[in-house]
């Protein structure tokens, strides 16, 4: 879903915009909540690359460390919104939901790294089914599509 996205971006952007995935094999079966990675690639494309007129990059990863799932969209821009545009709302509801489906130990970061870098990460622990906050989730509530999200 993501890719799919990203295509339609590349094409509306053209070189403005210069696309990375960096995804390991063994987060492809994780089940991640619907949309959560599209709304965070959103944002880095809304707040990051549409703001600037020499474009940047996406550097959209996923990896297992730590024993948790650590999905990373990184982008060129800034936090601070010179527009004031974004609430912040879409992150704050997504903090909720990680932390209504995965329990306290699931977390969304934004912190600026290099100059003109943000970056997004979630933190969704590994947990087995009946140890998981997730177990007891409605089925709505994680992506169980046989699509895996980067698809």
């Amino acid at each position: 879903m993501v890719s799919d996205y990203l295509a339609l971006e590349h094409v509306r952007f053209e070189d403005r915009i210069h696309i990375e995935q960096d995804v390991a094999d063994e987060t492809l079966p994780l089940q991640v909540p619907p949309l959560l990675l599209q709304t965070l690639v959103e944002n880095a494309v809304k707040y990051g690359i549409g703001t600037r007129p020499s474009g940047g990059f996406i550097h959209v990863v996923s990896r297992i460390e730590d024993g948790a799932h650590h999905l990373r969209v990184v982008n060129s821009g800034k936090i601070c919104n010179r527009d004031g545009a974004s609430t912040g709302l879409g992150l704050k509801n997504t903090r909720d939901r990680l932390q209504l489906i995965f329990g306290a130990s699931a977390s969304l970061r934004l912190f600026e790294g290099v100059p003109d870098t943000v970056t997004a990460e979630v933190v969704i622990p590994l947990r087995k089914p009946a140890e998981s906050a997730a177990s007891e989730a409605p089925p709505s509530a994680l992506q169980r599509s046989n699509k895996p999200a980067f698809a």
